[in-house]
């Protein structure tokens, strides 16, 4: 008999593959193509929206507020991490001038593996992690304890909060029946798709600088002057 983790890992595999098609197909491109990155600023602003359940990285009242849609499959989206986001990060972040709102448009098996990170406060850090190693990667065990968790606590709120439901979501297009009054991950993960299309993210990575958008893995400098020019108004 299969051990509870063989299970978890196999039902994880499933989940990947079934994701990736699924990401591709609604957004009719081929799978290699929607890790490209458009390059492109669109000045006009939009409106930023926050979700329930949004993560807040930095100071929740720092006047400059970044909305970051990305896909761990997104090369343009693992440059942006281990480039330009550690530059923000040091200079306007930890300053208390920019906040940072992440919203996964992944495959949904990273992006849960993140919301259950977050459960042992670890969001950030394995989110990071996986756009950071996304290429080495083999297996749940290589995400988990690269960033100390417990793997225990990790697997209960990978399978009772999430297989059933996203798989349903997958398979039938149907939201779990909970999700307009609870807050669960697989909950968190349909809403991070539904508010890129309401943003009009089409592609990876797009930013929203206080509703200015930035699309691609642009320079760092590109960046700084959208948040000063945020700074100043």
């Amino acid at each position: 008999m299969q051990n509870k983790k063989t299970i978890i890992l196999g039902l994880i595999a499933i989940i990947l593959l079934v994701g990736v098609v699924w990401y591709a197909n609604k957004n009719k491109e081929e799978i290699t193509n929607q890790t490209a990155s458009i390059l492109g600023i669109d000045g006009e602003n939009k409106k930023v929206t926050e979700l329930d359940g949004d993560f807040i990285f930095g100071d929740p009242l720092a006047p400059v507020t970044i909305i970051e849609y990305s896909s761990h499959l997104c090369g343009a989206c693992s440059n942006f991490h281990k480039t330009t986001l550690p530059l923000i990060v040091e200079n306007y972040v930890k300053t208390g001038k920019v906040r940072i709102i992440p919203r996964l448009v992944s495959h949904p098996a990273l992006s849960i593996a993140v919301l259950c990170a977050q459960e042992q406060g670890a969001f950030w850090e394995l989110n990071n992690y996986i756009f950071e190693n996304i290429e080495t990667i083999q297996a749940v065990d290589d995400i988990t304890s690269a960033v100390g968790l417990d793997q225990e606590s990790f697997d209960q709120c990978y399978l009772e909060k999430y297989v059933n439901q996203v798989m349903k979501w997958l398979d039938e297009g149907e939201k779990p029946k909970d999700c307009d009054t609870n807050w669960i991950p697989s909950c968190q993960v349909i809403k991070w798709f539904e508010q890129a299309e309401e943003d009009e993210a089409d592609s990876t990575p797009t930013f929203l600088i206080n509703g200015q958008k930035i699309v691609g893995s642009q320079p760092y400098a590109i960046f700084e002057d959208a948040i000063k020019s945020q700074l100043n108004n």
